[in-house]
């Protein structure tokens, strides 16, 4: 393996150098928002805050890039979904003026500035914080070839236990989602607000995401056959299609999984891009967008008609998609924010106590005494308990707010845990040949991009009975099918 000098122009691809140069960049960052605080016109700061957040957004990704992840790599597609939910709003607000804000997402008209001002910092911390993590014990051993070894794609045939293992999950599952995005879609047409009032139980909203692990059995099973892997994309659209009931967070995160799980199993097969294919790529995320923001649009209106839709895909096309999408998604950051006020008014912060409670969610909550506990082992139902979450706004839940409850003033350091268990995770993805096992880390995966918008507890029932019933539906398999097809 060739290593890269220290004084090479290319910079990226020596990840010793880039992490102290970002580490370097990143003490500044922090140093220049916490002066900053004290700028008395606050549409001045956040200006101010916005540019230097978008720096070091920059720096981290090229740091990651320097580690030897592209975009579609699991750490990287974490450090996205983070952003997307968090960083969207001050960004949008900060940088690009000219925006007219079209919804009442834009929490800067909510909460006090000083609150605002400590989440950009706690922003900023995280991110820096987990972009440590990442392979931190390979900077000075390991340059942006090294982990290509690990990215190979598999040399296996088509795995039939596996496929057939997927089907089966697939078709015990997948209903239950359908069912779920159903009954969400016609609450919707009575209203928004009805749609959190569909008595869907939990257990069945987590046994229907389980089908996105029957898809990444075909993934890695089909993953030496180009023909049958494209026939995934079915299931692309279905998840993308969901998105029309009102629940996109989740249908996003699913298909990312997803991907994540593809780039990872074929990157050995996987073809350059050339121009054309990149101009198609960008042309389709473009069209994304737009229908993304006309679902928003759409979960609004009581008219759930083709003409509706059409005329919701209308009004989206003629605002900036990107800008929109920062901010729909970018609410989010209304966690960190709440928590904050939470904290300041009580003093008390939970040392651990959801993560521990939230382990009860494993057990399924039929029993009402059981399911109230296991609501209240969430941040947000502590928040809403101490009349905070009425006083402001909806909001869902978020892995900074809770690292930082739970943990305090040594929230930072999980956040490097954080980090190394995306890349050791990842890493093993990677380097496993056996098409089954590759699979069983979809459900991680899964749960680990939704945290940035969940709260622990409610994937732990997820990650638990997934897993249970991947091991028990392979297992029945292989009694009938030893083989796999040549």
């Amino acid at each position: 393996m060739n290593r890269i000098k220290i004084g090479s122009k290319h910079l990226h691809q020596n990840p010793a150098l880039m992490c102290l140069l970002f580490i370097y960049s990143s003490v500044i960052s922090v140093f220049a928002l916490y002066l900053g605080n004290g700028i008395s016109s606050f549409e001045v700061w956040v200006t101010f805050t916005a540019i230097i957040m978008a720096n070091h957004l920059v720096l981290a990704f090229l740091t990651i890039r320097s580690k030897g992840y592209s975009i579609t790599d699991f750490p990287s597609v974490f450090l996205l979904t983070t952003v997307l939910f968090n960083y969207s709003q001050i960004l949008l607000l900060g940088i690009f003026k000219g925006y007219k804000w079209v919804s009442s997402w834009n929490k800067l008209t909510i909460y006090p500035e000083e609150i605002y001002k400590n989440t950009a910092l706690i922003l900023v911390v995280a991110v820096t914080c987990y972009v440590i993590g990442i392979r931190p014990f390979k900077y000075m051993s390991m340059n942006s070839e090294g982990i290509k070894e690990c990215f190979t794609g598999s040399d296996l045939a088509i795995d039939k236990r596996c496929v057939i293992a997927g089907w089966i999950i697939i078709a015990f599952t997948l209903p239950f989602n359908l069912y779920e995005a159903y009954t969400l879609f016609m609450a919707s047409r009575i209203s928004y607000l009805a749609t959190y009032e569909t008595g869907i139980h939990d257990f069945v909203i987590s046994i229907g995401w389980i089908s996105v692990a029957g898809v990444a059995c075909l993934i890695t099973g089909y993953a030496s056959n180009a023909k049958k892997l494209r026939l995934m994309a079915l299931f692309f659209v279905i998840y993308g299609v969901e998105m029309i009931s009102g629940n996109r967070g989740n249908s996003i995160c699913a298909i990312l999984a997803l991907i994540v799980i593809y780039f990872a199993d074929t990157k050995g097969q996987k073809k350059k891009i050339n121009i054309i294919k990149l101009i198609l790529i960008i042309a389709l995320g473009y069209l994304l967008l737009d229908i993304l923001l006309a679902i928003h649009l759409f979960r609004h209106t009581t008219d759930k008609s083709v003409t509706s839709f059409v005329a919701c895909m209308i009004e989206a096309n003629g605002n900036n998609p990107v800008f929109q999408t920062m901010e729909n998604f970018g609410g989010t950051i209304a966690v960190i924010s709440i928590t904050q006020i939470f904290l300041k008014e009580t003093h008390a912060f939970f040392f651990g106590k959801t993560f521990l409670a939230g382990l009860l969610a494993v057990f399924p909550n039929f029993s009402p005494n059981l399911q109230k506990l296991i609501r209240n082992s969430t941040l947000v139902a502590v928040i809403q308990e101490h009349g905070i979450y009425g006083r402001y706004t909806n909001i869902g839940s978020n892995y900074i707010a809770e690292l930082y409850a739970n943990f305090g003033y040594l929230w930072w350091i999980v956040m490097v845990l954080v980090g190394i268990l995306v890349s050791i995770l990842y890493e093993k993805l990677c380097k496993e040949d056996d098409a089954f096992k590759k699979a069983c880390y979809s459900l991680p995966i899964l749960c680990i991009i939704t945290w940035t918008r969940w709260s622990f507890s409610q994937f732990v029932r997820l990650f638990f009975w997934g897993e249970l019933l991947m091991l028990i539906t392979y297992y029945i398999v292989g009694m009938f099918i030893h083989k796999n097809v040549r």
